[in-house]
């Protein structure tokens, strides 16, 4: 096999290493269309087993590339910059490493951009099947009334794309036009953890579309204890501090 000349869409994957990065590569492989996706994995491997796993497949599927690179500070953002720098179609994704996607996931993803005016699309974050009860507690949390903003993204329950603003997308499972993300800066390290959320806003903004397409879902392993979940929802409230700081309209529901 060889590298699509001219992919439909690029996929970065800022990473870690952490071996479930092998699980969203190979949920990738198995997407429908996965022979016209560009493949960019932007971050150091130190394990040496994920290292050659990743090696391995790249040899077989060469629309993968690997980037080892790391940043003292901002380090997502980094990865995240130079991987749609790097990146070989105008539509650019961004996966987190630890998802599994749909398996017409590519094609869900690029629909909405058939709308010239569309400039960025979102997809929920599901609760995997596979995971223990407290995590599937946790994920019936998040996608609750009562987890205010977030439960949209937490969510299928839609048939149909639709417009949404800035403060409903989800980082880890979104797309880009390239020349937007150049319009835009990129992803803001000054904003690391929630990088996502100012280039979203600064979308916006500038009176760009940004849409939601349910169908479009990944299943995203949610943290596995009460420590781990306490810390993800008190970076939440962080983040949406320091965006508040930053000039974005105050919403009632994101306060809550």
């Amino acid at each position: 096999m060889t590298a699509p000349a001219s992919p439909r869409l690029s996929v970065v994957i800022p990473t870690l290493g952490r071996p479930i990065l092998l699980q969203t590569l190979d949920s990738l492989l198995r997407t429908q269309g996965a022979a016209d996706l560009d493949i960019v994995v932007a971050g150091a491997i130190p394990d040496p087993a994920v290292r050659e796993g990743v090696r391995e497949r790249a040899e077989r599927h060469p629309q993968i590339r690997h980037l080892s690179i790391s940043f003292p500070v901002g380090d997502s953002s980094e990865k995240k910059n130079a991987g749609w720098r790097a990146a070989r179609a105008d539509i650019v994704a961004f996966l987190d490493d630890d998802v599994v996607v749909a398996p017409d996931w590519p094609a869900r993803m690029l629909g909405p951009f058939a709308d010239e005016a569309t400039a960025m699309v979102s997809g929920p974050s599901l609760v995997p099947p596979d995971v223990g009860l407290f995590a599937r507690l946790a994920g019936l949390a998040l996608s609750s009334p009562a987890a205010g903003y977030v439960a949209w993204r937490y969510r299928a329950d839609r048939a149909d794309a639709v417009s949404i603003k800035w403060s409903k997308i989800i980082g880890c499972n979104m797309a880009y036009r390239r020349n937007v993300l150049e319009d835009v800066g990129g992803f803001d390290p000054a904003f690391w953890p929630g990088e996502e959320m100012i280039a979203s806003f600064r979308t916006q903004e500038r009176g760009h579309r940004l849409m939601f397409e349910p169908g479009a879902y990944v299943y995203h392993y949610p943290r596995q204890s009460l420590r781990r979940f306490w810390k993800q929802i008190h970076g939440y409230g962080a983040t949406r501090i320091r965006l508040f700081r930053a000039g974005v309209e105050v919403e009632l529901s994101t306060m809550v």
